[in-house]
């Protein structure tokens, strides 16, 4: 970057934020340089920030750059309101689940890489509408008959965008959920494992206030069984009925589906909170989306040793009165006595 730079003005302010080996020696070089037009960001918070004030700046002084051309012609269900102004819209007309139904249309960060084609053809022969997918610079491309975008932004100009999928490697996968997030899509859900905790953690930190509802990482994602699917499950062990799953597990989760669906008894909602220590949406924070839907009677809760997830699960049942039965499944009870478990 110094070397492109030299000392000639860029033609627009360059944001840098560094993370990763050497970025510390990064950072120093570039504030030594002291060029002019690079502002350097140690957060990706702090790197929407900057830029949200050059578009400030810009807007003031009557200097917006002109969009670039359109690569695709603007599809038939473009969303026509500003973030702002759809936050209270139901597509699917569930109360407690908003957004997720047969109509939901889904955004795959990610997309090019091999696990994520491969999921993404099956999410398509599940019925999930996926309209479109984002590689930075790779924009431009087609997979699976999905546009392909260079970013978030872009990808929503061009589409309303209901949830995204994260197939994005681990060392970009947080920074992946803050670009869902300054897009205010309404669901993020982050199949990513072996991301750095301290990384997601500021990730998490960093989405409020956007009203993104982030499901994971390190989780095999959600579904509505017989309407939409957004994750890695097998499609064909859940059948739509009224129970709904929450689970830190998601083999437990593919193991109670198909348990259920062969006793005749349907899932409503079904979802991977994550085995990762921080995640987005914890049990209360699902349970508190189904509080109100008429579709989902039942709650089955399928937790793991370690934490208080369930532990703080039950007495907010208890403490609100949450009127639905709820059953809960902890797994490890012949875990080895004082041998430390870890999420598998």
């Amino acid at each position: 970057l110094m070397e492109a730079l030299g000392a000639e003005r860029a033609a627009q302010p360059v944001v840098v934020r560094m993370a990763g080996h050497e970025s510390a020696e990064g950072r120093a070089l570039l504030r030594a340089f002291a060029h002019p037009d690079v502002i350097i960001a140690d957060e990706v918070a702090d790197a929407l920030d900057a830029l949200r004030g050059i578009d400030t700046a810009n807007r003031a002084a009557g200097t917006v750059p002109a969009a670039p051309p359109v690569a695709y012609p603007l599809a038939d269900e473009a969303w026509p309101l500003p973030p702002a102004a759809r936050k209270g819209y139901r597509r699917s007309g569930r109360r407690g689940v908003p957004w997720l139904g047969p109509d939901t249309q889904v955004l795959v960060q990610g997309i090019t890489g091999k696990v994520a084609q491969r999921h993404v053809q099956l999410m398509q022969e599940y019925g999930t509408r996926i309209v479109a997918g984002v590689t930075p610079f790779k924009g431009g491309q087609s997979v699976l008959g999905v546009p392909v975008y260079d970013s978030v932004h872009e990808a929503c100009r061009h589409h309303r965008i209901d949830a995204s999928i994260i197939f994005v490697p681990a060392p970009f996968a947080p920074d992946a959920v803050m670009e869902a997030a300054a897009e205010e899509i309404p669901w993020a859900v982050c199949i990513t494992e072996g991301i750095p905790q301290r990384a997601m953690l500021s990730a998490l930190k960093n989405v409020p206030p956007s009203p993104t509802r982030v499901i994971g990482p390190n989780t095999p994602g959600i579904i509505v069984p017989g309407a939409t699917k957004i994750g890695i499950m097998p499609g064909y062990v859940f059948t739509p009925g009224p129970v709904a799953i929450f689970s830190r597990s998601g083999t437990l989760t593919y193991e109670a589906a198909a348990r259920l669906s062969a006793a005749g008894i349907g899932q409503s909602f079904c979802a991977g909170v994550g085995g990762d220590s921080f995640i987005g949406s914890d049990f209360i924070s699902l349970f508190e989306c189904i509080r109100d839907d008429d579709a989902t009677e039942a709650v089955l809760v399928l937790g793991e040793v370690g934490g208080t997830a369930e532990e703080d699960l039950a007495r907010w049942v208890t403490a609100t009165g949450f009127a639905k039965p709820v059953l809960g499944f902890i797994a490890a009870r012949t875990a080895p006595p004082g041998r430390r478990m870890g999420h598998a």
